[in-house]
């Protein structure tokens, strides 16, 4: 094996070890999380250039105090609020569900641009070591895509219609669907959640401040991503996949991203919901669109589908 595959093997370990350069949802964050481009005018936004979020990433030393921190607050009764920073709950919460034998995230959302409205689905399932993403984006533009990770490789049928079986296959290594989407499929979230990545005090996004509230069943984490210096670097990896899916001529320029993760008691997962202000680049027309997607978490035993079983979204609402 050469420098270079050696390198991207490790690159690619160290994304599995820590998944939170994250799918909206899967968030991730999620397929194609609250993304599309939709079609109207508007002003010129805030520049933005794209960061590498490699070097926002959390690492094992971080997630190892978190844990001891998270441990020690259940040994001595201490809520959560009080023992951990609000991106330490979140990347043990999802850490939590990564660990899990079987997962599965299944959300349903709307973007909206005004005169042109797009219904977000998006659905990714664990089984051990077989992972599975779907990812519909549904009106004026019909997106179908489906991939499937084993191994080293991953396949994806992307399409326009939901006949996913009569949809070309590619087959590529894992690195190379990264690079691609900004994430693995096996990632569970593709927001990147650090110290260096969240917004402190009043939001742009008019939800509430970034912290970890008591909601009186478990605990409702609130996280703006910060702008600084023309930079969302929060979204790095969402903005790269957001462009590869709606096909944009230029990465998507957030005026603000916002996460509600909602937990049980224990920190375990019950649903993220994401909120979303951007200027999307068609090439012919620049469009403003505004987003959210709620992703439901469930850790009960599930198998991967084939490709021509389809996914019920009919409990979930947009």
């Amino acid at each position: 094996m050469n420098t270079t595959n050696k390198q991207n093997k490790k690159k690619l370990t160290q994304r599995k070890g820590f998944r939170y350069s994250m799918l909206g949802a899967f968030a991730v964050v999620l397929g194609a999380g609250a993304g599309f481009a939709g079609a109207c005018a508007f002003k010129q936004p805030l520049v933005q250039h794209v960061a590498n979020g490699d070097s926002y990433q959390v690492g094992d030393a971080y997630l190892m105090e978190a844990k001891a921190k998270y441990n020690g607050a259940k040994e001595d009764g201490t809520s959560f609020k009080d023992a951990l920073t609000a991106d330490e709950a979140v990347n043990l919460a999802y850490s939590f569900y990564e660990d899990a034998e079987y997962g599965k995230a299944i959300g349903v959302g709307l973007s909206d641009a005004g005169i042109a409205k797009q219904t977000i689905q998006s659905c990714s399932i664990k089984n051990g070591e077989e992972y599975f993403e779907e990812s519909n984006s549904l009106g004026i533009v019909n997106i179908y895509n489906r991939m499937y990770e084993e191994g080293e490789s991953t396949k994806t049928y992307w399409g326009s219609d939901d006949d996913y079986a009569s949809h070309p296959e590619e087959t590529m290594t894992n690195e190379a669907y990264a690079e691609l989407m900004g994430r693995t499929v096996s990632d569970p979230l593709i927001y990147i959640v650090s110290p260096s990545t969240i917004m402190e005090g009043a939001t742009i996004s008019g939800q509430k401040e970034t912290g970890i509230y008591d909601n009186g069943n478990g605990y409702t984490i609130e996280i703006e991503m910060k702008i600084e210096n023309d930079v969302m670097p929060g979204i790095a990896n969402y903005q790269k996949q957001m462009k590869t899916i709606s096909g944009l001529k230029s990465y998507p320029v957030f005026e603000y991203c916002h996460l509600t993760v909602v937990t049980d008691a224990d920190l375990n997962l019950i649903s993220m919901t994401t909120h979303e202000r951007y200027q999307a680049d068609m090439g012919f027309i620049k469009s403003k669109c505004t987003g959210s997607l709620t992703t439901h978490y469930s850790t009960k035993e599930v198998s991967i589908p084939s490709l021509s079983e389809s996914i019920d979204y009919s409990a979930y609402e947009a």
